[in-house]
């Protein structure tokens, strides 16, 4: 070169160098020195992907060997231009970035002789441009989710060219773990979902669409979590690149789902208040004729009509479970004071002449008494049906245990512990317990309502429970109830005397004539006259006409809830404006909402006894007697 070149060379604000066939530098103008930190001749003779400059590529891949850009010219004699480099200068040791081209020259016969490279210092932009991409990242990363790049070639394998955020807490791995490879991302998600994710995602593809879908997949520590991902597909020349969010709506998944669950229990709840309706009407009306046909009977057969008496009335405890499931009801109220001790071990007798005497039932207690507040043929169906459940849970199993543990608790707590070593239950069985008419016994084998009813129970006497089971191994249930700090006589039921004088007029209305029929028949028992009207209409007429030929009149109205065109509730209200002072009980099978009933004297669940029915109707008709009473 001569003089005049050197120094437009020296000049330049681009660095110059030259390389030789083997890539040896031979020349390097001032430029070149400066951001190579190397004066001339510290590098003539050197490579230019030298260890001292520890050459890289943007995304940090080491830059050795054929990869660099000057052999790239060099071997296949093409220009090669503004290739990104990062350079680690040996003196300051801080990486700076070049931009990088490299034309090969050539002899007379067409053989590449050297490389004319140039160097252009871009390390401002680079820095620009590393903070503004670590802003996007901090950005992404404050997203409450992922954001990905997919893309899917005509041709060859998927590949994942971006995908930040959350992953990590979403699948468990690093978005570096991933390596751009779509596969460690896409088996996370369950198969069926990934089907449809992908025929989706081809779909919004050919239509030029968005694309948005939930899908199911199993993130960390084996938790199902439901990720909602939306994308956009764009078409380019190779294939088409979806970019896209992933969000996580686990929370409003499983809030919509026990919502759903919600709802269905509501409606088995009604389903269950419409049976319990029906089939109280029906032991109204079989609880009645039964006691009074075994007062009228030889003592050898009465003892058989007393039986069939106490199996209607334990129909009619069931029935008010059931009738708990989902409403508040009369049933929930509390009528005494209950020792658990004699009644566990009253219910552990049934259990063990009744069950396998291969199953070996255990008690343990250090408890002599224990008082709780409620109706002990509720809580001995308790009892009943978690014995019974895990009586089922033992079929098959070699060496059944059922084991029934009592404690006290240091805050005053009754514990009753019953635990089987029986087959256990997944966490989608847990997950379902106590749902009405949920069961995973065969049809015919179960009906769900018994431990939904349980756990009402439990609930309304002021207690908690807990379940842990592991399939294989077995399952505990674990009940606490408060105990009670003073005990509450309960009168025993007695037999009503017999009638001295006249009781009064009761006017029945029920549309139900086998109820009123009944009604009728303890009434006269009892020393009262009757009279029926199978409707509301019916039974405000009769009173509008001032019936005076029995005793003076209509004493007390027995009130039906669940009749056809008006309804009880609305005969109440006519009552109350027809007739003020006159005693009203409401009789019904279901009562949904007694504050409605305010108006009321007093409410009687059906099937009422003889002993209720008649007690009731005479505390109504004395002039001193106040307020709503409730049985």
């Amino acid at each position: 070169m001569n003089a005049s070149w050197d120094s437009v060379i020296a000049g330049l604000d681009v660095g110059i160098i030259i390389q030789d066939r083997e890539a040896r530098i031979t020349f390097a103008n001032p430029k070149a020195e400066s951001m190579l930190g190397l004066g001339f001749r510290d590098m003539v003779g050197t490579v230019p992907a030298h260890p001292q400059w520890d050459v890289i590529a943007p995304d940090g891949r080491p830059i050795v060997g054929a990869g660099h850009p000057v052999i790239q010219a060099l071997e296949s004699g093409k220009p090669v231009r503004d290739v990104m480099l990062g350079v680690r200068h040996p003196i300051t040791l801080e990486r700076i970035w070049l931009l990088v081209s490299a034309t090969p020259e050539f002899d007379e016969h067409g053989n590449t002789t050297r490389a004319v490279v140039t160097l252009t210092d871009v390390s401002i932009n680079q820095r620009a441009l590393d903070a503004s991409r670590a802003q996007v990242v901090r950005v992404i990363d404050a997203l409450p989710g992922v954001v990905f790049q997919l893309f899917r070639p005509h041709r060859g394998s998927d590949s994942l060219p971006f995908i930040g955020g959350r992953v990590e807490e979403l699948f468990g791995e690093s978005s570096d773990a991933m390596g751009g490879d779509p596969s460690r991302l896409l088996r996370h998600i369950h198969r069926h979902d990934l089907t449809r994710f992908l025929g989706a995602l081809d779909v919004a593809v050919r239509d030029g669409t968005a694309i948005e879908t939930e899908v199911a997949v199993q993130g960390t520590a084996s938790k199902a979590r439901w990720l909602r991902i939306h994308g956009v597909p764009e078409r380019q020349t190779n294939g088409v690149l979806c970019t896209g969010v992933i969000l996580d709506v686990t929370e409003s998944h499983d809030l919509a789902d026990a919502l759903q669950r919600s709802q269905r229990r509501d409606a088995m709840s009604d389903l269950a208040a419409g049976i319990a309706h029906n089939f109280n009407n029906m032991l109204a009306v079989i609880l009645p004729n039964v006691e009074m046909a075994a007062s009228a009977s030889p003592i050898a057969e009465r003892a058989l009509l007393e039986d069939a008496a106490g199996a209607a009335r334990s129909a009619a405890d069931l029935v008010a479970q059931m009738l708990t499931l989902g409403r508040q009801d009369l049933s929930e109220k509390a009528d005494g004071v209950v020792d658990m001790i004699p009644l566990i071990r009253e219910t552990l007798r049934i259990c063990r002449s009744t069950f396998d005497r291969g199953i070996s039932i255990t008690e343990e207690s250090d408890v002599a008494a224990a008082l709780v507040v409620g109706q002990r043929s509720q809580l001995q169906q308790v009892l009943l049906n978690l014995c019974l459940n895990a009586r089922d849970a033992l079929a098959g199993r070699s060496a059944p245990v059922l084991a029934v543990r009592i404690t006290v608790t240091s805050d005053q707590q009754l514990r009753i512990e019953i635990r089987d070593n029986g087959h256990g239950m997944s966490a989608e069985t847990l997950r379902r317990l106590g749902e009405p008419f949920f069961t995973t016994k065969a049809v015919g084998k179960g009906t769900g309502l018994g431990v939904a009813a349980a756990f009402r129970t439990i609930h309304q006497a002021g207690g908690d429970w807990t379940v842990e089971s592991t399939p294989g191994i077995g399952t505990t249930f674990a009940v606490r109830v408060p105990l009670s700090v003073t005990a509450v006589d309960v009168a025993p039921e007695t037999a009503i005397p017999e009638p001295t004088q006249h009781q009064g007029t009761v006017l029945i209305i029920d549309d139900e004539a086998m109820v009123r029929r009944a009604l009728s028949r303890q009434l006269r028992a009892a020393g009262f006259d009757s009279l029926e009207a199978k409707s509301g209409a019916e039974g405000l007429a009769m009173l509008r006409q001032a019936v005076t030929g029995l005793s003076g009149g209509v004493s007390v109205v027995l009130l039906d809830l669940s009749m056809p065109g008006m309804s009880g509730e609305q005969v109440l209200e006519h009552l109350r404006v027809q007739a003020p002072s006159l005693p009203v009980v409401v009789l019904s099978g279901h009562i949904a909402n007694p504050d409605a009933l305010s108006d009321a004297s007093a409410i009687l669940q059906k099937p009422a006894t003889q002993a209720q029915l008649v007690t009731t109707l005479r505390q109504v008709q004395q002039p001193e007697a106040g307020g709503t009473t409730t049985t």
